[in-house]
């Protein structure tokens, strides 16, 4: 929590709408793990908007803005579907619950151990019954690509999306 603000990193088409040389105006961040910090502490220029938060309604910074008006529409869906930024999350996640699940037991333990764990993080509870059957059922022989199809899903259930 705190600190300064971080500069991440951007692609050729982001890089594209900035004035100037990219490497002077835009110095990213050397410490990778910083670039995983939550947006609040995005280093914001008025002159630049990043396409993803545009996607997701970003308030104008040249005008006060008391309120947000909440949308929801197509694009959103299709960048939490496509976005390199979530794939990349979604592959994280993959390895992260690879490496967490418990070692000893059958193959079907470790995917339910994974599974739980998956749940846990995006959705901050434990998988139903019927959940658990149909995520093993999806994710198979637990192959990483499958893994990551899985936390994909996750990332695009309502539960994780929309704060009741």
């Amino acid at each position: 929590m705190f600190g300064p603000p971080i500069v991440p990193p951007l692609n050729a088409d982001e890089m594209a709408g900035l004035f100037g040389n990219p490497k002077v105006n835009w110095p990213v961040t050397a410490d990778e793990k910083e670039h995983q910090r939550r947006s609040i502490y995005f280093y914001a220029r008025r002159s630049f908007r990043y396409p993803m938060f545009e996607t997701f309604d970003m308030p104008d910074r040249a005008i006060s803005c008391g309120r947000r008006i909440p949308t929801t529409v197509a694009p959103q869906a299709l960048t939490m579907l496509n976005g390199p930024q979530v794939m990349e999350q979604a592959g994280l996640m993959a390895d992260r619950l690879l490496k967490a699940g418990k070692a000893g037991g059958d193959k079907q333990g470790f995917l339910a151990d994974v599974v739980g764990k998956a749940y846990q993080l995006t959705l901050s509870r434990q998988p139903s019954k019927e959940e658990l059957e149909k995520s093993l059922a999806f994710i198979g022989t637990g192959e990483r690509q499958r893994l990551v199809e899985f936390c994909l899903a996750l990332f695009n259930t309502n539960e994780f999306a929309y704060v009741d």
